[in-house]
């Protein structure tokens, strides 16, 4: 099992998005999980809850990823959606990392600023997987 731990602060402090907006793990969510929402977005229709708006995009991430390149995984629109959607998807992603192990690493560094993972997990899913399921029960993610 992997051990939890925090980057630097020099290294967070940089990372792209940090500012009193982009909420982190050690602020409060702006929005909790489940909480309601408006979503207008044409290409995910009317979708009242946050975890069923993150459900759709990871679903359609999945169908239309499944035999793309990493990079190319990260790069799709609903992925990058995800990420802009912030830590109150987090729990979500958690999830679903949980019950079925994907890709879903560069998502988490984005959104919460941390890495978990120690270098000698890199590119092994199962461990990677088990360092952010322990680093989101640390947090009260899961």
């Amino acid at each position: 099992m992997c051990e939890v731990h925090k980057p630097e602060k020099e290294k967070r402090s940089a990372q792209k998005g940090d500012s009193p907006d982009n909420p982190r793990p050690r602020q409060l969510l702006r929005e909790a999980p489940g909480s309601v929402i408006e979503d207008v977005n044409p290409e995910i229709g009317d979708v009242k809850s946050l975890e069923e708006r993150f459900n759709r995009l990871a679903d359609r991430w999945e169908a239309e990823t499944a035999l793309d390149s990493t990079a190319q995984q990260f790069l799709h629109p609903d992925y990058q959606t995800i990420i802009e959607m912030g830590m109150p998807v987090v729990p979500y992603i958690l999830k679903r990392l949980k019950h079925k192990p994907d890709h879903w690493f560069e998502a988490l560094c984005a959104i919460t600023g941390e890495n978990p993972v120690p270098e000698d997990c890199a590119g092994d899913l199962p461990k990677r997987t088990a360092c952010w399921l322990a680093w989101g029960k640390a947090h009260g993610l899961i």
